[in-house]
């Protein structure tokens, strides 16, 4: 969530730019307190699908039904474990955000797949009030972070 802050210090080619050199407008962490919250169902959503996707995905590859939803789950999560697994190993991993989204885009796309096919599937199962809820709530947290990163 540092990316858009200010920098405190000038940026050079060749120097290391660390968080504490970056500031955060004041009005700015409410509405990152706001879409952290909004996230938690977003987090807690793609903890449930993600396992029912791939359970599902295993299941197909061995009846040899695959579907492109299945390969999607498949190779998502192993692109996110080849990302993920690493960073223990790479030098400032964490320090330096090389667990951020930009680097395993692919993977949390893939996540959030299973979660609106979870949603659709199983929760929703077409009731349009779920729906149109889960579509409003998108908005917002869209919303979110649109005025985060202004």
């Amino acid at each position: 969530m540092n990316l858009f802050q200010v920098s405190t210090v000038p940026q050079n080619f060749g120097s290391v730019l660390i968080p504490d050199q970056k500031t955060r407008q004041r009005w700015k962490t409410p509405v990152m307190q706001a879409s952290m919250c909004l996230g938690v169902i977003w987090t807690v959503l793609v903890l449930v699908s993600v396992p029912w996707s791939l359970f599902h995905a295993f299941r197909n590859l061995i009846d040899r039904k695959l579907n492109r939803e299945d390969v999607t789950a498949i190779l998502g999560i192993a692109f996110f474990l080849i990302v993920f697994l690493l960073i223990p190993f790479v030098h400032g991993g964490a320090l330096f955000g090389y667990w951020t989204p930009r680097l395993i885009l692919p993977a949390l796309l893939s996540f959030y797949l299973a979660a609106f096919l979870f949603t659709d599937r199983k929760i929703a199962r077409g009731s349009t009030l779920i729906v149109g809820t889960v579509l409003v709530l998108v908005f917002v947290q869209c919303g979110l972070e649109a005025v985060m990163l202004t």
